[in-house]
């Protein structure tokens, strides 16, 4: 781990070592703030989304066939900013175990959600998507909320929802395309609405992340997610750690 951080310490700076200096964190709904902010002082998210854009027809690299999630009594643990280990609630960790064990992801998963915050995106992304200020973030959904009171809109109009905040120019994007519409609808996705109910958000997020390209073969990438941790948004980075070894 402390190889890890010096790697990530020499690419963005003085990560690790500074970063009480960086002005900006994110809060629980996924807007750039100070961390001792008032709501008045709170800075919008980033103008543009990763996930705004239509995506490819996925193809996942293994199978997703429900079955009852009470065949699986596993807990699924997770951190927060005090590294405490904390588990996530038993439903909705039935549910992450139905859907994302199968590729072994399931603690995966639920770090994209929480985490010990951390600088989340490389500078470039910052430089492009969020005006070159340091985005530090703890998760997508640090709470684990699955309902409306969670949609978020977006400066471009289009609104996160559900666990795993699923872009709806995302959603829209998939429905357009018969091939993907077409997929969705063999896990009972037809409507934006399906997204408030947490095992097709899950579903689609599994979905999502399968489509998106890495740069090596068998690595699984949550890119599209911004506030995930960073070596998971970029396992590439591992790579080269290992090359630098």
């Amino acid at each position: 781990m402390k190889r890890i951080k010096d790697y990530l310490s020499g690419l963005f700076g003085n990560l690790f070592g500074g970063v009480s200096r960086v002005t900006y964190v994110r809060d629980e709904k996924g807007n750039l703030v100070e961390p001792t902010a008032t709501p008045a002082q709170q800075y919008a998210r980033p103008t543009a989304s990763p996930t705004a854009s239509p995506t490819p027809t996925p193809t996942p690299r293994t199978e997703y066939s429900p079955t009852p999630a009470g065949e699986y009594q596993h807990q699924i643990p997770y951190q927060m900013d005090d590294n405490k280990r904390r588990m996530v609630k038993p439903d909705l960790a039935q549910l992450l175990m139905k859907v994302f064990d199968p590729i072994g992801a399931a603690t995966e998963s639920a770090s994209v959600l929480a985490h010990p915050r951390e600088r989340t995106m490389l500078p470039q992304e910052e430089a492009q998507y969020n005006q070159g200020r340091p985005y530090i973030s703890g998760g997508e959904n640090r709470s684990f909320k699955t309902g409306r009171e969670v949609d978020i809109p977006n400066n471009d109009g289009s609104i996160d929802r559900g666990l795993f905040r699923i872009n709806s120019n995302t959603f829209d994007g998939w429905m357009s395309n018969p091939k993907s519409r077409e997929r969705l609808a063999e896990y009972g996705i037809t409507d934006w609405d399906d997204m408030l109910d947490p095992e097709k958000n899950m579903v689609f997020a599994r979905l999502l992340m399968e489509s998106t390209s890495t740069q090596y073969e068998g690595d699984r990438s949550w890119r599209k997610w911004w506030a995930a941790p960073l070596l998971a948004r970029h396992p590439s980075l591992k790579h080269e750690l290992a090359k630098s070894e």
